[in-house]
């Protein structure tokens, strides 16, 4: 069973759809357009990136304890996640995703991101830019800090409420709508990540596509390579991608930007017109899951830049976080997550299967 929101009695409204939280983690049900986080100065490009990180975080080393707090912290989150509900759920189970440390890590890994500087308030930046959902998030978390003598710093004389910490762990498209998942402590960022690492996260998108695939399930592996200027992903042959070149203890050597990208779909169902798709995302490269879908003659409606015949009224594509599954990092249990996509003909079309 997926998830209940859980919403504390004494917090004021969000202004956006919080899927989840509790001392440790909060999930939200970002909508299209809106960019998980703010857009680099002198960044150009309409969308994100996409669920790439192609900085590694720096994680505790092994024996430091990854994603333990003390024991008086884990006790005080503990008794404050009892007081705002219960933790559940279940997802399906892993098909073709068994973690391997000889693999390559995803590139969905973000480093910790720093969220305790000055905040672009209203909904857009002095650039014009979108206000990111991690400004919002964050913006909206500092409204809900309540001094009490358990929270608050000494600063002198005055008792000081902290800065809440958030962590983004993953991101999606900027025209994606779905699960996006923050981390409230430097710990449970670091356990997340190492999840996303090890690739211990179950993640089920949904797709719309004006082509039926030619089978009615199946594995996509291709080989992507991201054009940060263009802001698109392209399948190449292994051999023949561009490389980079490092130097290690005087020695260069050549490796190549392709990164393996690997997805599992099947068929469940279609109009008149499109198809109706679930996917289960192994890896996590920029444009994934557009960009294979577009390779096989089966592009996302809407997705003009992947080969969609036409836009969507609104803007946006049919591309769909639906559920994300991991161990929670604070009770060690499994906690599947889920959101619906926004309302639409097609997505209320779209079959609800288990």
């Amino acid at each position: 069973m997926d998830a209940e929101p859980i919403l504390h009695p004494n917090q004021t409204p969000s202004p956006f759809d919080i899927l989840y939280q509790d001392p440790w983690i909060l999930a939200v049900n970002k909508g299209a357009y809106i960019p998980v986080e703010p857009s680099i100065s002198g960044d150009k490009t309409v969308e994100t990136g996409g669920m790439n990180g192609h900085i590694r975080p720096k994680l505790p080393k092994a024996g430091t304890g990854v994603g333990k707090s003390s024991p008086h912290e884990t006790a005080r989150k503990l008794a404050a996640s009892e007081q705002v509900g219960p933790i559940n759920g279940e997802a399906p189970p892993f098909r073709g995703a068994s973690p391997s440390s000889a693999e390559e890590a995803p590139e969905s890994l973000l480093p910790q991101v720093s969220t305790t500087g000055p905040m672009i308030l209203g909904r857009r930046s002095a650039l014009g830019a979108p206000e990111s959902l991690l400004q919002q998030v964050k913006r909206w978390l500092e409204t809900q800090c309540v001094e009490t003598p358990s929270n608050t710093v000494h600063k002198g004389h005055r008792h000081t409420p902290p800065r809440p910490f958030l962590g983004l762990v993953h991101r999606i498209d900027q025209p994606v709508t779905g699960v996006v998942l923050f981390a409230r402590d430097p710990e449970t960022l670091a356990s997340l990540n190492r999840q996303f690492m090890d690739r211990q996260v179950y993640k089920l998108y949904w797709a719309i596509t004006e082509a039926r695939p030619a089978e009615e399930a199946g594995t996509l592996e291709h080989y992507l390579v991201f054009d940060p200027k263009k802001n698109k992903s392209r399948i190449v042959d292994p051999a023949s991608a561009p490389a980079l070149v490092h130097s290690l203890s005087g020695s260069s050597h050549r490796k190549s930007r392709a990164k393996k990208a690997l997805l599992h779909y099947r068929v469940v169902g279609h109009s008149e017109r499109y198809f109706f798709l679930e996917i289960e995302l192994v890896t996590g490269r920029p444009h994934q899951i557009r960009a294979q879908l577009a390779a096989i003659g089966c592009p996302v409606k809407g997705d003009l830049k992947y080969g969609a015949r036409r836009s969507n009224p609104g803007g946006g594509i049919l591309l769909h976080a639906r559920s994300i599954r991991f161990t929670h990092p604070g009770t060690g249990r499994p906690l599947t997550l889920t959101s619906d996509p926004p309302p639409s003909t097609l997505w209320d079309l779209f079959p609800r299967v288990s």
